[in-house]
């Protein structure tokens, strides 16, 4: 998917790298601390959201922690994710990855794709995309250069 947006080796590698540290590429995935405080699963979370139970207020608000694949938690972000996919759709792979990429923007994507390893695309996606409070860079770059030796070129 990446790669057909325009994304080099290197930059998927760096988003992905980031992606598994976020959220395991879980699209359900609510931000651990949150489920316990909500006592509910990821999958019923998803349901709530689904239904109505849980409103796009509630599903914006900072109570309700990250969200998705990227754990996106501010909430002008969460929102624009939720109008873009929608209730019924806001644990789509396609679709978060689509609002993602869209997200990142042109100016992220070259400067991702000009990144000269996959450490410094992987530093780039965190500090200007993911933004995490404890990002624990050695455990990002470790993932993004597994997946670039197994697949790249």
């Amino acid at each position: 998917f990446l790669k057909d947006k325009g994304l080099t080796d290197i930059a998927v590698a760096g988003v992905m790298g980031n992606i598994q540290a976020e959220s395991g590429f879980n699209p359900n995935n609510l931000q651990n601390s949150y489920n316990k405080k909500l006592g509910i699963a990821d999958v019923e979370y998803v349901q709530r959201v689904d239904s109505g139970k849980i409103t796009r207020s509630q599903f914006i608000s900072s109570a309700h922690g990250g969200f998705g694949l990227c754990q996106w938690t501010y909430h002008t972000r969460k929102a624009a994710l939720y109008d873009a996919l929608g209730p019924e759709n806001i644990d789509s792979l396609g679709g978060q990855l689509a609002f993602m990429v869209e997200e990142m923007g042109p100016d992220l994507v070259n400067r991702m794709n000009n990144a000269g390893s996959v450490n410094e695309a992987t530093d780039i996606f965190q500090y200007s995309y993911e933004r995490a409070g404890k990002p624990n860079m050695e455990n990002r770059r470790n993932q993004a250069n597994g997946y670039y030796s197994q697949y790249a070129g």
